[in-house]
């Protein structure tokens, strides 16, 4: 799939225009201003109250080239309060990082974005081993290479820790579910690839080349692709929701730092907008040419949102995707990022030369019916005002935890009567084997769930709640089925096979 080429100029007037002729003169109006800062703020405190997340840091950069940062409330366990120099975990966002690293590559001369991966990774196979050459870098930066989204399971997908080589080696033999090329697929692995593409042509950690050639030449001093250095910066551990409540935790897997675990800050990441809006440069150091910042934006894939996007659908270009409503009318470049404990948006609006990045630190991916996208849409929200856009409406985690709570407990509290009763299946036995054969089949289904979806490890580090429901009530349901068959055999043992177990017989008159 090819990427279309146009200068930067043209492309930020194609934006202008699309903006001109969708927004409207509200988002014309509203690009820039004090007024703008205080409702996105105003908005971001709105939504971190309801829906009870610890802290959050934001940085907003406006047309004047301007950063204005804020921290809200506070850390992990030890309570510190959230400053613009707090670090956090900052997801996927940390994809348009390694893609980056990679154009940085290319204009190196050292790769080219249709290279195959397999000339430049000895041993990359994929099966089809016809399509191993398809697989090119340009192909891994789209998200278009045809690998599945759990390839190269279980180190791309948080459960092992193990170096960015390892991880990439883990992907070979991967049976590809399209054609590369054909069909857009999100997943980490491609990512993780790069990654290794960028130690194998440089000859060193990719932490280290990010350092060298991004953080430190952007002033980010206190961004970091290395756990240890992160906690010596003050990273402190982020949450997942257990029933409605934040919980502090951290997961952090060495293999999967190039498609999500770069830490960073609001600050940092301010910079790091105002060089991309400045078309690659920052006082007078130049990370990436123009083109290559083009590239990056440029779309080439159709791509799917979540369910925080006012429209479900978008394009991809190298690291980024780009949009012309996800947040509104105004054409926008984004990423969201997302870990078990820690959430980011970042988004550029280049018609405005304005950006955003919020960054939360509880795990924004909430499988309770109706709370998915509910912390996501915090960071939405605030793009969507950046734009001259209302926010979408959005209910609440807090809220989706109390109608699924009580429900879970209930579904606990009948499993656990089931197993502990003591069933008398003395008469009607058929019935009570049919009533042992729907909770065994309730007890199977609530233990398979988490294995047919991502598996009990995975399902544990995203839903330990949910898991733990499933797992207790499955096992309490199998429980009870098997007491009731046990049950009904020893009352067959003890009646026999054939005997009816009815009541006496009423005597004829010829008899009494």
């Amino acid at each position: 799939m090819s990427t279309t080429r146009f200068s930067l100029r043209s492309g930020v007037a194609l934006l202008v225009a699309l903006m001109v002729a969708g927004a409207g003169p509200a988002a014309a109006s509203d690009a820039s201003g004090g007024d703008v800062v205080e409702h996105i703020e105003a908005h971001v405190a709105d939504g971190l109250r309801v829906n009870h997340v610890p802290g959050a840091a934001l940085a907003v950069v406006d047309d004047d080239g301007e950063v204005h940062l804020r921290g809200f409330g506070v850390t992990g366990r030890d309570g510190e309060r959230v400053t613009p120099d707090t670090p956090f975990v900052i997801g996927s966002t940390t994809k348009s990082m390694t893609a980056l690293a990679v154009l940085q590559l290319v204009e190196d001369g050292a790769v080219d974005l249709d290279d195959p991966l397999a000339h430049h990774l000895d041993g990359f196979e994929v099966l089809p081993a016809s399509w191993s050459d398809q697989v090119t870098v340009r192909r891994l930066l789209e998200h278009t290479s045809g690998l599945p989204p759990l390839a190269g399971a279980p180190a791309t997908t948080w459960l092992q820790d193990v170096p960015i080589a390892e991880a990439a080696a883990r992907v070979n033999g991967t049976e590809l579910v399209s054609e590369p090329g054909v069909a857009w697929q999100y997943t980490n692995a491609n990512y993780v690839l790069l990654g290794a593409l960028v130690e194998q042509v440089t000859g060193r950690p990719y932490a280290e080349h990010l350092e060298e050639r991004l953080f430190t030449p952007l002033g980010m001093t206190r961004t970091t692709a290395r756990l240890d250095d992160a906690r010596r910066l003050g990273l402190r551990d982020g949450h997942r929701y257990v029933l409605g409540t934040p919980v502090a935790h951290l997961a952090h897997r060495e293999g999967l730092v190039p498609a999500g675990l770069v830490v960073s800050t609001a600050r940092d990441l301010g910079r790091y907008l105002q060089a991309l809006l400045q078309g690659g440069h920052l006082d007078g150091e130049r990370v990436l040419s123009e083109e290559g910042v083009e590239a990056l934006f440029t779309p080439a894939a159709v791509a799917t949102l979540g369910p925080w996007a006012k429209q479900p659908t978008a394009s991809y270009g190298f690291g980024w995707f780009v949009g012309e409503g996800p947040f509104g009318p105004t054409p926008t470049v984004f990423h969201p990022g997302a870990t078990p404990d820690f959430g980011t948006t970042a988004a550029l609006v280049p018609s405005t030369s304005s950006g955003l990045v919020l960054l939360v630190n509880v795990g924004p991916r909430v499988a309770v019916p109706g709370a998915d996208g509910d912390i996501d849409r915090i960071g939405a929200g605030a793009v969507s005002l950046l734009i001259g856009s209302e926010p979408a409406g959005a209910g609440t985690v807090v809220d989706a935890y109390r109608v699924a709570t009580p429900v879970l407990g209930l579904l606990v509290l009948l499993a656990v009567l089931l197993a502990v009763v003591r069933p008398s299946p003395r008469r009607r036995p058929r019935r009570h084997v049919a009533i042992a054969t729907a909770t065994a089949a309730a007890g199977l289904a609530l233990l398979a769930l988490p294995t047919f979806y991502l598996g009990w490890r995975q399902n544990w580090l995203w839903a330990p709640d949910l898991t733990a429901v499933a797992g207790l009530a499955g096992t309490a349901f199998m429980v009870a089925a098997v007491r009731r068959l046990l049950a009904v055999r020893a009352v067959r043992h003890v009646t026999g096979p054939t005997t009816a177990i009815t009541e006496p017989p009423i005597p004829s008159a010829a008899a009494r």
